[in-house]
């Protein structure tokens, strides 16, 4: 009779415990965040990435009322810290991490160096800034003056531009070759380090074209140092009025970006999943947000969830089809 006795008040406080620890953990979740939250960005500090992740860094923490920090983890195009974060990230709601498309989504399918991870691997929260592709010439280019001229010399020649990547993990070197599919013409791809590169042989007459995203282009058409001609986007950016889309200049929607979102590891507790959307849906949709995003020639492109997966999905596919890798596609 002892025995029955001290197993149900062994039982009883098992009991017991499980329930204070849920409390607790449901206690925990509802007062959310009671630290220091991390936003990691896998690029240099100072660069267009980084800078966004600040602006939006200092917007969480007023949220928050808890500190929000920006650490950089770079190397590898972002996949040194894309790396950390499915191998030694915990779960928790500390660490948010910036996902880059195409360098995030294409990685599995680099030929010099695939990596074993796909979207479908990280809890994607929300996209936020699609940086779509535009196209420049020289304002005082005589061979051709806008995109229709452009594309007529192109089918009888063989024309230069750069970017600083080349190969289906770049936005600006992928739109060129789809292009060359589209058009049946042909492009030689010029390796930089950068926008500023490019701006510069293009500007020196080493390019013929130049390849690049709105953000980086913005100001310099606008201050006159060379000619946007086309965007690859779904309508006209409202910095750039007078410059048509590629779908109004030939009906084909042709989209061509670099998208900017966010995602946490798998296995967040789902109350501190939605604090921390709600947190960024708030912040990025304000109105103050947005002028500022406006300011600095960024597109706002937010979708979330699975509207954000679609995303994705749509700009994995287009790059491989746009290499002749359809029948490469991972479940």
């Amino acid at each position: 009779m002892k025995k029955i006795i001290a197993i149900s008040v062994a039982s009883l406080f098992m009991v017991m415990s499980a329930i204070t620890c849920g409390n607790a953990a449901a206690k925990d979740d509802a007062n959310y965040p009671t630290n220091t939250i991390s936003l990691y960005c896998g690029y240099s500090a100072g660069g267009g990435s980084d800078l966004i992740c600040r602006i939006l860094a200092e917007k969480l923490t007023a949220y928050f009322g808890q500190t929000v920090i920006v650490e950089n983890i770079t190397g590898a195009g972002g996949w040194v810290m894309w790396t950390q974060m499915f191998q030694n990230a915990k779960p928790d709601g500390y660490s948010i991490y910036q996902i880059n498309t195409p360098n995030f989504n294409l990685g599995a399918y680099d030929p010099a160096n695939p990596r074993k991870y796909t979207y479908k691997d990280v809890d994607l929260l929300c996209n936020w800034v699609s940086d779509y592709n535009a196209i420049a010439i020289r304002k005082d280019e005589k061979r051709y003056t806008d995109w229709n001229s452009l594309v007529e010399y192109w089918k009888n020649n063989e024309l230069i531009s750069s970017a600083s990547a080349v190969g289906i993990l770049s936005d600006d070197a992928t739109i060129v070759h789809r292009l060359t599919k589209y058009y049946g013409t042909k492009a030689s791809m010029i390796q930089t380090g950068g926008a500023a590169d490019n701006q510069t042989m293009l500007l020196n007459g080493s390019t013929d074209f130049m390849v690049g995203n709105v953000s980086e282009m913005a100001n310099a058409h606008i201050n006159g140092e060379y000619k946007i001609i086309c965007v690859f986007a779904p309508e006209r950016d409202k910095n750039l009025a007078e410059v048509p889309t590629f779908k109004e200049l030939t009906g084909e929607n042709m989209i061509g970006d670099s998208c900017r979102g966010f995602g946490i590891p798998k296995g967040a507790d789902p109350k501190v999943r939605e604090i921390i959307l709600t947190a960024l849906r708030e912040c990025i949709n304000d109105e103050a947000m947005m002028a500022k995003m406006a300011e600095i020639y960024t597109p706002v492109n937010y979708v979330e969830n699975e509207e954000y997966q679609a995303l994705m999905q749509d700009r994995l596919e287009s790059a491989l089809a746009a290499y002749n890798r359809s029948d490469e596609l991972k479940k």
